[in-house]
């Protein structure tokens, strides 16, 4: 996400910036800063010409919430994602947070109607708490994909740790077939 904070609008009370610290894959990630007041302000990405979204059915992002307000992890819904069409159509999709102070990745299913995803206008996060103390948001590696895509990722992480995954699972084994 190197650069990011370049092209996202904020509300009143958020701030955005690109962060080198907190970081999943590559040098830079988007850091979304909410504290006091904030219920219902966006961080928005406005796209200078429509997107074409419809030959994609997913997508998919790193992020990570440095607290979370409740002891509910598998529960706690902090931030909300939404992309929209021209159209009109606003399609947005809750995040629940699994842990604190931990990346997760985040799959967001488009809509199947190809009409409400030929020509986005923006993307944004939501922010869907208030008066909870100041939370950071950190977004990196967004990216839109198609559901027949073999895809996988394997990488070494910002803290050093190989991270391998799939999307129906993840097998080891040995090019000879063998299993030791």
């Amino acid at each position: 996400m190197e650069g990011s904070n370049l092209y996202w609008t904020k509300s009143t009370n958020t701030s955005t910036s690109t962060e080198s610290t907190i970081v999943k894959v590559g040098g830079q990630s988007l850091k979304i800063a909410a504290s006091g007041a904030v219920e219902d302000e966006v961080v928005k990405k406005t796209f200078s010409s429509n997107q074409d979204l419809s030959a994609f059915e997913r997508i998919g992002f790193w992020i990570y919430a440095d607290r979370l307000a409740t002891s509910t992890a598998t529960t706690t819904q902090l931030l909300s994602f939404s992309y929209r069409d021209t159209g009109g159509t606003e399609t947005t999709s809750t995040i629940s947070f699994q842990e604190e102070d931990r990346w997760q990745y985040q799959e967001i299913t488009l809509t199947s109607t190809a009409a409400d995803k030929d020509a986005i206008s923006y993307i944004q996060f939501r922010i869907d708490f208030n008066n909870l103390g100041a939370i950071n948001f950190y977004i990196d590696q967004i990216r839109a994909y198609d559901d027949t895509e073999r895809t996988a990722e394997m990488f070494v992480g910002q803290d050093g740790s190989l991270i391998v995954f799939g999307r129906g699972g993840v097998e080891i084994g040995r090019a000879d077939g063998s299993s030791n």
